[in-house]
């Protein structure tokens, strides 16, 4: 499962303009939302919107949701 992370970083600045959308599917705060930049898919957490960003690269964003979607692991 390492792989799927490699090439992340943790921003605490990011460009402002970015539309943070979560998932239909959350029914609390207790999630993230996520964004895309022109050059990542961008991570914070709702609980704090003010704090650092997670950045992943495109290809390594495909990458984990492509697993997901194949259920190559097991989310509870």
């Amino acid at each position: 499962m390492s792989n799927l992370y490699r090439g992340g970083s943790m921003l605490s600045t990011y460009p402002m303009d970015v539309r943070w959308r979560v998932s239909a599917w959350s029914k609390s705060d207790n999630c993230v939302e996520v964004a895309n930049s022109d050059v990542a898919v961008l991570i914070r957490d709702t609980k704090n919107r003010t704090g650092r960003v997670l950045s992943f690269p495109f290809t390594v964003w495909e990458g984990f949701i492509n697993t997901i979607q194949t259920d190559s692991i097991i989310l509870k």
